[in-house]
């Protein structure tokens, strides 16, 4: 597996600079906490022999998340930029199908061992710098209006597109380091 940039030296004379310069932040942090070697030591999954690990492909969702991609199928547009590959440590970005795919392949064991990983950093980090001595949590409910047939979607309230199928999740976050807790998918006339 190639490996990340381990040097960098800031410059802003170039005319080619790129958006996504901010990820250097992430970067470091991820080199830090080590957590490529621990997708690829904590998480299995499934392969069929291709080009990218599942780890390569978690760390690649992961980027493209933090870089503001909200759709899958707007990755693409990652493929090209030079400098975020750099970032990235992967000689190509996954095509929009290729992480489709993999999402697809994911077990419920292998989303437990992503969680199980999740609640290892969760742990070590909310001791730092001093652990919290209460916690607030804060739960709330969101209606995403779907179109197409998505398993498990139900026609229910949805104050912007009635009589649409939706979801009504139920989310819940720590409150002070708004942090995500817990998740429930719920059809929509929950």
């Amino acid at each position: 597996m190639p490996r990340a940039l381990r040097t960098l030296s800031f410059s802003f004379q170039d005319t080619h600079l790129t958006h996504f310069g901010g990820l250097v932040l992430l970067q470091r942090f991820c080199q830090k906490a080590q957590l490529r070697w621990r997708l690829q030591n904590y998480v299995r999954l499934p392969q069929r022999n291709g080009d990218f690990t599942c780890a390569d492909l978690i760390w690649a969702l992961l980027y493209a998340v933090s870089a503001g991609r909200r759709r899958i199928n707007k990755t693409e547009l990652l493929q090209y930029n030079g400098t975020f590959l750099d970032l990235l440590g992967l000689a190509c970005f996954p095509d929009p199908s290729t992480l489709r795919r993999f999402l697809q392949r994911m077990t419920p064991q292998s989303v437990r061992q992503l969680v199980a990983l999740h609640d290892g950093f969760r742990s070590r980090f909310s001791a730092l710098p001093q652990g919290a001595s209460s916690l607030t949590f804060d739960l709330d409910s969101v209606v995403l209006t779907l179109y197409g047939q998505q398993q498990g979607a139900r026609i229910g309230y949805n104050p912007k597109k009635k009589g649409r199928p939706s979801y009504h999740p139920l989310l819940c976050f720590e409150a002070q380091r708004q942090e995500f807790w817990h998740g429930s998918l719920r059809p929509g006339d929950t």
